[in-house]
Order: structure tokens, then sequence, then C-alpha cells
């Protein structure tokens, strides 16, 4: 006998058990809490990138803001320097 014949075999013999009413309204329910969770932490998901762009952007900006700042500096500490 196959392995194939034996699982068909195997699966014949088992019953087929329904949950209850009870169980399968509880598993709707984990089914709904279940969808809402994702969609919250998609919307969540959406709200961190959105917020790590404007972060990136803000470093990106003080970066330059302080490139300039130290280039100002060397410029008026060589200037200082040959007075």
């Amino acid at each position: 006998m196959t392995e194939q014949q034996t699982n068909q075999q195997s699966q014949q013999q088992l019953p087929r058990i329904e949950p209850s009413q009870a169980v399968q309204t509880e598993l709707a329910t984990l089914n709904v809490r279940y969808r809402d969770m994702q969609e919250t932490m998609s919307r969540l998901i959406t709200m961190l990138a959105a917020e790590n762009a404007e972060l990136k952007t803000e470093n990106d900006t003080l970066k330059n803001q302080l490139s300039k700042l130290q280039t100002q500096n060397d410029t008026e500490t060589t200037q200082t320097s040959r007075l």
C-alpha cells in the first residue's frame, strides 16, 4: 500500500467533527478582532513610516546647517589667526 493510499484511508476513517455553535461564535469574534488588530497595525506602520521620513528630512537639514556653521567657523578661525 502506498503512502497516499494510507493517508486516504486514515482520512476516511476519521469522522468530521463540527465545532459547537459557541465555538463557532468565539472563532468568528476572534477573526474580527484579528482583522481589527491587523488594520490598526497597518495604520500604525503607515504613521511611523511617515514620521520616520519627516525625521530623516529634519536630520538632513540639521546636518546641512551644521556643515555650513562648521565651514563658517573654520573661515572665521582662519581669518582671526591671520590677524
